[in-house]
């Protein structure tokens, strides 16, 4: 064999042990990394775990520090609505107050423009008919109404001669 072919042969017999090296250090570092890879999953498990652990304890602590909030606001729209009310009712007793006098002011108003009235009347009654007069007016238009009824009966009988 020529020195060509004994050199040729030791390049491939080394690339034939660097390509088992190889091999053999890509397995190791498959395991290594599968190895890694289980504990990082793992460890992010427990994080996860953790986290979620973590998370519940301050939802819950939120929900109670709400909870608190919510009645303490609660009890203080209690008090302001107490307040408004009772505020209000002293209002509208004051606005009674105030109405009773201006229907008082309105009544004696009321009360004036009506003996004003009254004394219109009265001038008026001294110019209508007395009852005798009145009588007399009555008294004469039962006489007419009587003669109107005797000349329509006297109208008929003569219709009723022409008729014949």
């Amino acid at each position: 064999m020529s020195d060509n072919a004994v050199m040729f042969r030791a390049v491939m017999e080394r690339c034939d042990t660097l390509e088992g090296h190889l091999h053999g250090e890509i397995q190791e570092t498959e395991g290594r990394l599968r190895g890694e890879i289980q504990e990082t999953e793992s460890r992010l498990r427990g994080e996860i775990q953790e986290t979620e652990g973590r998370l519940r304890g301050e939802i819950q602590e939120t929900e109670g520090r709400l909870r608190g909030e919510i009645q303490e606001t609660e009890g203080r729209l209690r008090g302001e609505i107490q307040e408004t009310e009772g505020r209000l009712r002293g209002e509208i007793q004051e606005m009674g107050s105030q109405l009773r006098g201006d229907m008082q002011s309105m009544e004696a108003r009321i009360d004036g423009k009506f003996d004003i009235l009254i004394g219109e009347i009265r001038s008026m009654r001294a110019e209508m008919v007395t009852k005798g007069e009145f009588m007399d007016l009555a008294e004469e238009v039962v006489k007419i109404k009587w003669m109107v009824q005797k000349h329509e009966m006297q109208i008929r009988k003569l219709r009723k001669g022409r008729k014949k």
